[in-house]
């Protein structure tokens, strides 16, 4: 699970990009049908499928990267940066030899770049020996946000609905980018999410998985039941996204939607931070669940 860092610096064989395709295995969001794509050549694609096809593609090559190396004197870092980013690929590229564990991240319903909650949580991630994998969202062209992070408030006007498509087509077309890449070790691939990422990782399942999990999930949609792949959802017990005044029913949401599934653990963390991922508790638990799913 903590690899070494590699000692040649390799080159980069160069990062595949497909045109999506349906999402697999994903459940439809409540009140949004799961869609089949057929994709024409790009030349006969009409306008909008194209601007679709550009919103995914954008969505990886602005993903936040978040991965350890090693420095001059031998201690272990972590470096962050977007993929397009020439020394992120460089840093990728080192591992071609010696491929990392990985995990495809979604962060939560506010923007990316200004939200500490996805920097501390790739960083954990980072720290704990894989490569991190954030897409952004936000890449896509007049993507509404659905919520407001700094009222700590979910935005019930915005298509939330159509937001959860969107997540599970961008999670679905970063796992096709992870499964081309040589840096990545394709027996341990994870899918984490946070916030309505959360809920887009509980919704979507493939084969490719090792596990999946989520914090601080309002499981506002429907979660994947039939799969047997590792689960583990990460609460805090008085989360103050889910107060008196907003979104209460969200608390004992997911104990409904999962129970009975013998493949799903619940953690509920001390404390109030919708990023539950800040105490040391969840970050134990989080790596022993990812110890454990690698090995089943």
């Amino acid at each position: 699970m903590r690899p070494a860092a590699a000692l040649a610096v390799l080159a980069l064989a160069g990062f595949a990009v497909t045109e999506p395709g349906p999402i697999p295995g994903a459940r439809a969001a409540d009140g949004a049908a799961a869609e089949t794509v057929v994709l024409a050549p790009a030349v006969t694609s009409p306008p909008l499928r194209q601007s679709q096809d550009l919103d995914l593609t954008q969505t990886w090559n602005h993903a936040q990267v978040y991965l350890r190396y090693e420095d001059s004197d031998l201690n272990l870092r972590v470096i962050s940066g977007a993929m397009d980013q020439p020394y992120i690929r460089h840093y990728l590229a080192l591992h071609a030899a010696d491929p990392l564990p990985v995990v495809i991240h979604l962060h939560g319903c506010a923007r990316s770049d200004d939200l500490a909650d996805i920097r501390n949580q790739g960083s954990t991630l980072a720290e704990f020996g894989y490569i991190v994998i954030a897409p952004d969202s936000f890449a896509r062209h007049d993507r509404p946000s659905g919520c407001d992070a700094k009222a700590q408030m979910r935005d019930f006007d915005a298509p939330l609905a159509q937001i959860q498509q969107w997540r599970m087509e961008e999670l679905a077309y970063a796992l096709r980018q992870v499964l081309e890449a040589p840096w990545a070790d394709k027996a341990h691939i994870f899918a984490g999410g946070f916030d309505e990422g959360g809920d887009a990782v509980l919704a979507f399942a493939d084969p490719a998985l090792s596990g999946r999990f989520a914090i601080g999930a309002p499981c506002r949609f429907a979660p994947q039941r039939a799969d047997k792949i590792p689960t583990l959802v990460i609460m805090s017990k008085r989360d103050l996204w889910f107060d008196s005044n907003h979104e209460t029913d969200a608390r004992d949401r997911c104990r409904q939607k999962l129970r009975g599934s013998t493949n799903v653990g619940l953690f509920e963390a001390d404390g109030v931070l919708h990023d539950a991922l800040i105490y040391e508790e969840s970050r134990i638990s989080l790596w022993n669940f990812l110890v454990r799913a690698s090995f089943l």
